[in-house]
């Protein structure tokens, strides 16, 4: 990539969701609570979100075979 695009570019950000069903989450006292689900959750990146999804289709896939 040369610099002009490199300037140009848009830079990487990532929310902070739900690691349950990767959706916004309210922040209570004591934990979060997800606003899809209604359950309790951690917090995670997206990122990192979408990591753990792919490695888990990932595994699904290769324990099928």
């Amino acid at each position: 990539m040369n610099y002009d695009n490199y300037k140009l570019a848009t830079p990487d950000y990532f929310e902070d969701i739900s690691n349950c069903c990767g959706s916004e989450y309210t922040e209570t006292n004591e934990d979060y609570i997800c606003n899809s689900c209604s359950n309790s959750c951690d917090v995670v990146t997206e990122y990192d979100y979408n990591e753990y999804k792919s490695d888990d289709l990932a595994d699904l896939l290769i324990n099928e075979r």
